[in-house]
């Protein structure tokens, strides 16, 4: 199709299919303008005050829970509520977000948060089973067997719960600072599994609300043996994606101002460790290897003086004069003594598959962005068309969830 003088932004999509996405894209708002400072209310942390505050990052927990938490797998995303957000370096790079192919249109091509940006970032597992809501009884009966407590009594109506009704009822055991001291063991478990609900509505799975989570979590946290089974990190990256497509469809400022959810720390720390655009000084350096690589920017070890917060316009305009040496391909170094997550993260990420977080499937592009993986780029497939319709979600659910299980054959 001939763009000819038909009104297209000049270098832009050919296709009918990509015409018609651009037409849906907020890009059209940057190109006239109307976007030149705009940032949406994300629900983020910023400048050390949490915005529509969710009284998570003032939640403490004792020394023996902890060590649970570690057990869980989640450690390493423990300390992430301490990052410093910077919001129009996020949003500088959303609105470069194209949906299907799932990655950001860069002058230098192609890039995009991949499984094994996951896996060495938040260090959580990218293999494993999808965390999938299927067969589970109510919330009400979710709450009481998993929490040990009445559920709140809005629940017959909703399957989720505020971080603030968990912080009031599980907090009690901060006081406990060396063990679990004429406290039941499971009271423990109740009140870890209130914690870790807590930092996935926060971090990892923040909604639009930016101040509840579902309770159909719970049957996954359900003891120490059986959480680290599942592709936790795979399903933050799904959420991610779809949370990031959502927002660039959005029909208006005012959707965007809602939109924009996911993990949006696991997303600033990708463009700390790719691009020099708005990157801080940290006290770690990249050749120490540590892991997982978000240690490096939360605020106990980034120099403050130097944290620039220009505004979206003046990142808008370096990430459109970006030049290939003002990339880092590959930032992890995997040394031989690496934890498994990390070291099986590269043979465990570079798949073409559909990751999955409930109904949520989205598609991981591997070979459009093969830099990343140390390859040569290759002329990509076209990008595969995910149907998120209602109508038949189950059995594709089904299909996508074999693709997954089979990957590596």
């Amino acid at each position: 199709m001939n763009a000819g003088n038909d009104g297209r932004i000049p270098g832009g999509p050919t296709t009918e299919r990509e015409e018609q996405e651009r037409k849906n894209h907020i890009s059209r708002l940057v190109f006239t303008g109307e976007l030149f400072d705009y940032k949406p209310d994300v629900r983020l942390r910023e400048r050390g005050q949490w915005r529509n505050a969710t009284n998570y990052a003032t939640w403490q927990i004792n020394t023996y829970q902890k060590g649970l938490v570690n057990v869980f797998g989640f450690g390493y995303v423990d300390e992430l509520r301490f990052l410093l957000h910077d919001r129009d370096l996020i949003f500088s790079l959303v609105e470069r977000w194209w949906p299907q192919r799932n990655t950001f249109q860069l002058p230098v091509g192609e890039m995009t948060v991949t499984l094994l940006d996951v896996a060495n970032i938040l260090g959580l597992p990218i293999a494993g089973e999808p965390i999938i809501f299927d067969n589970q009884p109510s919330a009400a009966t979710t709450i009481r067997r998993y929490l040990g407590i009445d559920p709140p009594e809005d629940t017959n109506v909703r399957s989720d719960v505020t971080i603030n009704w968990l912080r009031e009822n599980f907090m009690d055991l901060d006081r406990i600072i060396d063990g679990p001291v004429n406290v039941d063991e499971e009271r423990i478990l109740c009140c870890t599994r209130a914690y870790l609900l807590a930092l996935c509505g926060s971090v990892l799975f923040p909604n639009a609300t930016g101040c509840r989570i579902t309770v159909r979590l719970l049957p996954f946290l359900e003891n120490l043996v059986h959480s680290t089974r599942y592709a936790w990190g795979t399903a933050v990256l799904a959420y991610l994606y779809a949370s990031l497509t959502e927002f660039m469809t959005a029909s208006s400022l005012q959707d965007m101002s809602k939109n924009l959810t996911g993990c949006m720390s696991l997303l600033q720390i990708w463009a700390y460790e790719h691009f020099v655009i708005g990157r801080p000084v940290t006290s770690i350096s990249r050749e120490l290897g540590v892991f997982p690589v978000g240690r490096r920017w939360t605020t106990d070890v980034v120099d403050q003086a130097h944290c620039g917060h220009p505004v979206v316009s003046i990142y808008r305009t370096e990430f459109d004069s970006l030049t290939h040496d003002e990339v880092t391909w590959m930032p992890y170094i995997i040394r031989a003594d690496a934890p498994d997550i990390q070291r099986m993260s590269y043979p465990n990420s570079h798949y073409n598959v559909v990751i999955l977080y409930d109904f949520r499937t989205m598609y991981h592009p591997a070979d459009r962005v093969l830099r990343q993986f140390g390859l040569v780029q290759t002329i990509p497939n076209a990008p595969e068309y995910i149907s998120h319709s209602k109508s038949g979600r189950l059995a594709r659910i089904q299909c996508y969830l074999h693709e997954w299980n089979t990957r590596s054959d």
